[in-house]
């Protein structure tokens, strides 16, 4: 099986290839680490690309794939029921994040813009926060903020951008492995190939300065 995600000393999420009457199946399968049992969550004739947790494990959320489009869709751990939640307007989520229990983050990406969503489960409603020009290959979010990076292919370390809703999107650097460390501060690494070493940034959104470089 293909690890997929986990809940620290709670749940494994992965899942398995197999083919049933000359048709290819990829099963979703919740593995219990205290009890040590296995469960099967969902089943598929096209390709699950990824699959996450909701931080408090009752819900798993799922990009399908296929030739034309992809698919999101949202199980919960208990009823073990998938509900397609794909917006009619776009068809090809590529990227999502939790950003608390209820509260799903998405990306989707056609031709050459990216457009960031979010779905609340206790509205069953998906909005539109904001679209981009740009590729976007990695994200995190915290509240109403945003970073990102857009792909690009000849290099390790991707153009990394900063976006506040109501506010202009920012360019801030390069690296890769974003992450807010809490609501003030952007981390980042940063590849020195010359060097043959890894730099970890800290920037700080407020002040619009980088406070610490450390060298890994």
């Amino acid at each position: 099986g293909v690890l997929l995600d986990y809940l620290p000393n709670n749940y494994l999420l992965y899942k398995q290839s197999h083919v049933e009457n000359d048709t290819n199946y990829e099963t979703l399968w919740i593995y219990d680490v205290a009890n040590e049992k296995k469960d099967k969550l969902y089943a598929s004739k096209t390709k699950i690309q990824s699959a996450s947790f909701s931080p408090d494990g009752e819900y798993i959320s799922i990009i399908e794939v296929d030739e034309n489009k992809s698919d999101l869709y949202l199980i919960t751990r208990e009823e073990k029921i998938a509900y397609k939640i794909t917006p009619n307007a776009f068809l090809y989520p590529k990227l999502m994040k939790w950003i608390d229990d209820k509260t799903l983050y998405f990306v989707d990406i056609k031709d050459e813009s990216s457009t960031f969503l979010v779905y609340n489960i206790e509205e069953n409603e998906t909005k539109q926060i904001f679209n981009t020009d740009k590729i976007v290959e990695s994200f995190d979010a915290l509240d109403e903020r945003l970073i990102f990076t857009e792909a690009r292919q000849d290099s390790v370390n991707k153009n990394i951008y900063f976006y506040e809703i109501g506010n202009k999107l920012e360019e801030i650097g390069t690296g890769f492995n974003i992450s807010f460390l809490d609501e003030q501060i952007i981390i980042y690494l940063e590849n020195l190939e010359e060097e043959n070493k890894n730099i970890l940034h800290k920037y700080n959104i407020e002040k619009n300065t980088f406070e610490d470089k450390i060298d890994l």
